[in-house]
């Protein structure tokens, strides 16, 4: 599962925003203020494919980080050559971790900022104070 994740997330992204593509407005919020009101615009392609972009984008420089990282297997021998202060032990093991918690969030600002240009719930104004 956690290879197939974020395969999976970028196709269910991509799934919604196909579903929701032709009820968009031209133009739609992409960015809220400090108070919650709307302080940048973008159109509907931009607003459509930004986040799945992004998250391929992700996913292809994680893995090709994760590919330059030492595996586990030669982590004692690099452990023993190396001050343990310059070497991160099992950092090849966190960057999945960190590539789908960043992911996640893209896909869930993907349907926040859609279900907002479609007016699906209260107005940003309305979460703050």
């Amino acid at each position: 599962m956690r290879k197939s994740y974020p395969a999976l997330l970028i196709v269910c992204t991509a799934v919604f925003t196909l579903a929701v593509y032709p009820r968009l407005p031209d133009r739609m919020p992409m960015h809220w203020g400090p108070w919650g009101s709307p302080d940048a615009w973008g159109g509907r392609v931009s607003g459509a494919i930004l986040f799945p972009v992004l998250m391929v984008f992700i996913w292809v420089l994680t893995s090709i980080v994760a590919t330059a990282l030492p595996r586990d297997d030669d982590e004692a021998a690099l452990l023993a050559s190396l001050d343990s202060r310059t070497y991160n032990r099992g950092s090849r093991t966190r960057v999945p971790v960190i590539r789908n918690a960043v992911m996640t969030s893209f896909a869930i600002l993907q349907v926040v900022i859609l279900g907002s240009a479609l007016d699906w719930w209260p107005p940003m104004e309305r979460w703050w104070p």
